[in-house]
């Protein structure tokens, strides 16, 4: 299920989640991106606006510092370009700032990103954050 609301806010955003919902977006929200929406929870995943799950994940990286990553298990496989991205998505950078961050293109960027999601088995960057923490590659 997703929500729609007059005036979408981080505060009513929380509560729409914890309340069962899947996606949350403004009421006047474009079709297509309403048809992204629907198919991204289709497909079991949830739908969050760009602009609150960077908050997110920029509140979550103050609580982590990049240690030693040997301790994940898909992390041998990535090139050291991908463990730079993997750092950076963990502190809540968008692709812009990585890409600006690390001297490449946003599409290589998304390469990178493609890569990382195959190769960790993540299906979203919240998920690659969460499985980086999970194999202690960020610890609290």
């Amino acid at each position: 299920m997703a929500v729609l609301s007059n005036l979408p806010n981080d505060a009513e955003s929380m509560q729409v989640f914890g309340a069962g919902a899947a996606g949350y977006c403004h009421v006047l929200a474009a079709p297509a991106l309403l048809k992204e929406i629907a198919l991204v929870i289709e497909h079991g995943g949830y739908w969050v606006g760009a602009e609150f799950i960077g908050k997110v994940l920029k509140v979550s990286a103050r609580h982590m510092q990049a240690v030693s990553c040997e301790g994940a298990s898909f992390y041998a496989d990535l090139t050291a370009r991908e463990q730079m991205v993997a750092q950076l998505v963990a502190k809540g950078a968008s692709n812009k700032e990585i890409a600006g961050s690390l001297g490449i293109t946003e599409r290589t960027t998304k390469a990178h990103l493609a890569s990382l999601f195959a190769k960790s088995g993540a299906r979203d960057r919240v998920h690659l954050v969460l499985l980086l923490n999970e194999h202690e590659v960020f610890a609290l």
